[in-house]
């Protein structure tokens, strides 16, 4: 049997976090110039990913993506980190590589929800969050 922990790369407020994505509320976050402000635009990096980019194929018959670091030794468990909304940059392949590394026996897959789109700008990003599909994700 295979473990999963789930920790997301992206901070809520609470009033924010009670706005379900289920309800569209989530997307609808792409509209408020306070949301879009909240975020500071990325610097950018260069950084050697210690990972892989890797697709599977997923239920909506395209495959999806992620960046996979794979334990040191053959385990079982999965740590799934979950992007900001600028998209799978360099800063979350960075930090999942932390994590591989200080989590001993576990492999690390950061989802790309935005099929390989990335950016440093509010509207993009925005663009990027209202186009991503319920039953994609």
């Amino acid at each position: 049997m295979k473990s999963i922990l789930v920790f997301g790369m992206f901070l809520l407020t609470s009033s924010l976090w009670s706005q379900s994505c289920c309800e569209g509320a989530f997307a609808d976050l792409g509209e408020s110039e306070t949301f879009k402000d909240a975020h500071e635009i990325p610097t950018s990096i260069e950084y050697s990913a210690v990972g892989e980019n890797i697709t599977f194929p997923t239920s909506t018959g395209t495959d999806g993506r992620a960046y996979l670091i794979k334990s040191a030794t053959p385990s079982t468990k999965y740590l799934l980190v979950i992007h900001e909304w600028w998209g799978l940059n360099d800063h979350i392949k960075k930090e999942a590589d932390k994590f591989a590394v200080s989590i001993p026996n576990i492999n690390v897959i950061a989802v790309d929800l935005y099929d390989g789109n990335v950016t440093s700008e509010h509207d993009k990003a925005a663009e990027y969050m209202q186009a991503a599909k319920e039953d994609r994700l």
